[in-house]
């Protein structure tokens, strides 16, 4: 079990979760944004070459056109979502910090996702840390490899969604200091 001296402890603070949160986001509105571009693009690009080959197509031309501006049109709108969620910002009192104990840690059901691995797509198999009265985590190579069942977190939830965790800090790395950054 990895573990730090008491001295090393760092302090957790509202401040650190909101920064950390921060650059997770990071890149997202670039990615957002292309992704808006890109599909537009490509659907009128799509829709030109139907309406050249459109009279001998007939109405499924019509039907193959409409099914590709859907796609498009939930391309966009996940890619708003993602500019919503970049944009918005984050506060202390948005987030939620609770100390819990790691239960289990499980395969996830679909076990082989494909991760990139010293820059090349691998199917890697995927784990999942179960928290009691919390939906279960993905966790990253890190905290899979340091993590034991039975340690503790800090464990980091947005306020509108308490039961979903979005970060994970040791407890016995940080120390919890809510009253640092009123």
């Amino acid at each position: 079990m990895y573990r730090y001296r008491e001295g090393g402890k760092h302090r957790l603070t509202y401040e650190l979760i909101l920064r950390d949160l921060k650059e997770r986001d990071k890149g997202t509105s670039a990615l957002a944004v292309g992704m808006m571009v890109v599909s537009v693009a490509v659907a009128l690009l799509f829709t030109a070459i139907m309406a050249l080959v459109s009279p001998s197509a007939g109405v499924g031309g019509k039907v193959v056109c409409g099914v590709f501006w859907l796609c498009t049109a939930v391309i966009v709108g996940y890619a708003v979502a993602l500019l919503v969620r970049a944009r918005k910002p984050l506060t202390p009192d948005s987030i939620r910090v609770v100390k819990c104990k790691l239960d289990a840690i499980e395969q996830d059901r679909y076990p082989n996702a494909y991760e990139h691995v010293r820059g090349e797509a691998r199917a890697v198999p995927r784990y999942l840390f179960i928290f009691e009265g919390l939906d279960s985590y993905h966790p990253n190579q890190t905290e899979l490899a340091l993590a034991e069942v039975g340690d503790e977190y800090f464990v980091v939830t947005l306020a509108t969604k308490p039961a979903h965790p979005i970060r994970l800090y040791r407890a016995d790395t940080y120390i919890w200091d809510e009253a640092a950054d009123d």
